[in-house]
C-alpha cells in the first residue's frame, strides 16, 4: 500500500459536489486504484512529514476529451489573415483551414508524426493532464488515417499518459470527391473495416459546408455496428442538425455547441449527451462567440471543458487556461470548471474508472504547489503542476 499525504485534496464526486480534505491521506492499492481517501489532523501531517509522500495540494489528474494533437505543419499565416477579418469559411474555401493541414499530414513520415506528438504529450502533461482524446482527421484517406491512428497506438504503448482514439475521416471532403456522399460511402466501405480495432470512438464534422444531418448519421451508424462509439461536432457555426445527430446515435458527446438554443438543450439532457465545451477556440477566434456553458450546467447536464488544441482555431495545450476562459467568459466557478475538466471530462470519453479520487477508481492525481487548487486556473499562463501520478506510479 502507498500512502499520498497533501495539505489539500480537492476531488469532485460521481454524487455531486466538491470534497474537500484540509489536510488529507490517499491509500493507493498495489494495482494502482484508490483504496481510501480520508482527512488527517495538522498535527498528523507534522509528525509524519518526514516519512511520508507529501504534496501541498493534490488533485484528480485533469482529462482533455477534445484534441487533434497528430499533424504536421502549422496555419500561423491563417490567424494573420483572420486577424484581418477573413472568416474561418472564406479561407477554408480557397483551399486552407483543415486541407492545409491535410497536404502537410500526408506528406509527413510517421517517424515525424509520432515525434512532434510525443513533444505535444509531454506538455499535456506538463499541464496535468493525464487522459488525452486524440483525433485523427488530418490524413482523409485510408493511408493517411491508418498513419495518424498508427501514431496515437504507439502512443498508448509509451504509457506517457493514458490515450483514448478517435477516428474522424469525416473531419472534411478532400478534393478527391465531388460529394459529401461519395466520400461517405467511400469511408463506410473501405475505411471503416481497416479503421476497427484502431479507434474506440468515430467523430464527423455536422456544419454547413461539411457534412450534413443525413450523411452524418449514415456514417456514425455504421461505424457504430463495428465498435466505434459516436461523438459530433456539432453546432459550431450555425445549427445545423448536430444536436438532433448526437441525440439519434446516442453519442458520448456532442462538442463545440456555440450555437445553440433551449430546445438543443433539452434534447441533450433527454439523450444524456455529454456537452463538450471548448472556451480556448472561442476565445481564439475573438471571443465573440462562447458556447452556453453555464446554462449547460444550471440545466443539469454534465458538461465538459475540453482543449481543442488543433493547428487552426486553437493551438495550445494549456487546458487549466481554458477553465479561465471559462471561468471569465462563460460564468463558471472554480469548483465546477475543476469537475468538468475533471469527472464530467471522463463521462465524455466513457472512461468511467477516473476524473475523480474515491475509492476503486485509477489512481490518477496530480500534484500542485498551490496552497488551494483554485491556483491552477487563478494564476493563468503558468503551470503549477509538480507531479503527476497514473495508476499511482509518478510520471511527471
Amino acid at each position: 500500500m502507498i500512502e499520498f499525504w497533501a495539505d489539500e485534496i480537492s476531488t469532485p464526486q460521481i454524487r455531486g459536489g466538491l470534497l474537500r480534505l484540509r489536510p488529507g491521506r490517499l491509500l493507493i492499492s498495489p494495482g494502482g486504484r484508490i483504496k481510501k481517501i480520508e482527512k488527517i489532523s495538522a498535527s498528523q501531517l507534522r509528525f509524519y512529514s518526514k516519512k511520508i509522500k507529501r504534496e501541498k495540494t493534490i488533485i484528480p489528474g485533469l482529462i482533455d476529451a477534445h484534441t487533434h494533437l497528430v499533424f504536421a505543419g502549422n496555419r500561423a499565416d491563417e490567424w494573420t489573415q483572420r486577424l484581418r477579418g477573413v472568416s474561418y469559411q472564406e479561407i477554408a474555401k480557397k483551399g486552407g483551414g483543415i486541407l492545409k493541414t491535410l497536404k502537410a499530414t500526408r506528406a509527413a513520415s510517421l517517424s515525424d508524426l509520432d515525434k512532434s506528438a510525443k513533444k505535444r504529450l509531454r506538455e499535456c502533461l506538463s499541464w496535468g493532464v493525464t487522459t488525452v482524446e486524440i483525433k485523427s482527421g488530418y490524413g482523409l484517406n485510408l493511408e493517411s488515417e491508418l498513419k495518424v491512428l498508427e501514431v496515437i497506438q504507439t502512443l498508448k504503448k509509451q504509457n506517457l499518459s493514458r490515450i483514448v482514439s478517435t477516428f474522424m475521416g469525416a473531419h472534411a471532403v478532400p478534393k478527391e470527391f465531388s460529394t459529401e456522399s461519395l466520400y461517405v460511402d467511400y469511408l463506410i466501405q473501405k475505411v471503416l473495416p481497416k479503421v476497427k480495432g484502431l479507434a474506440d470512438f468515430q467523430d464527423v464534422f455536422c456544419e454547413k459546408g461539411y457534412f450534413s444531418e443525413k450523411e452524418s448519421i449514415r456514417l456514425l451508424v455504421a461505424g457504430k455496428k463495428m465498435g466505434l462509439w459516436p461523438k459530433v461536432h456539432a453546432h459550431e457555426f450555425a445549427r445545423s442538425g448536430g444536436v438532433r445527430v448526437a441525440a439519434v446515435t446516442k453519442a458520448a458527446s456532442a462538442d463545440h455547441l456555440m450555437e445553440v438554443n433551449d430546445a438543443d438543450i433539452r434534447q441533450l439532457k433527454s439523450a444524456k449527451v455529454i456537452p463538450v465545451v471548448l472556451p480556448g477556440t472561442s476565445f481564439f477566434l475573438g471571443a465573440k462567440k462562447f458556447a452556453p456553458l453555464r446554462k449547460f450546467w444550471d440545466a443539469g447536464l454534465k458538461p465538459a471543458i475540453a482543449s481543442d488544441f488543433n493547428p487552426g482555431t486553437n493551438p495550445t495545450l494549456n487546458l487549466p487556461l481554458c477553465g479561465t476562459f471559462a471561468a471569465i467568459h462563460q460564468g463558471m466557478q472554480p469548483d465546477e470548471i475543476l469537475t468538468a475538466q475533471t469527472l464530467n471530462a471522463a463521462l465524455a470519453l466513457r472512461c468511467f474508472d477516473r476524473g475523480s479520487l474515491e475509492v476503486g477508481k485509477q489512481a490518477d492525481f496530480i500534484g500542485l504547489n498551490s496552497e488551494s487548487f483554485e491556483e491552477i486556473y487563478y494564476s493563468y499562463g503558468m503551470s503549477q503542476v509538480v507531479s503527476a501520478y497514473i495508476g499511482g506510479k509518478k510520471v511527471l
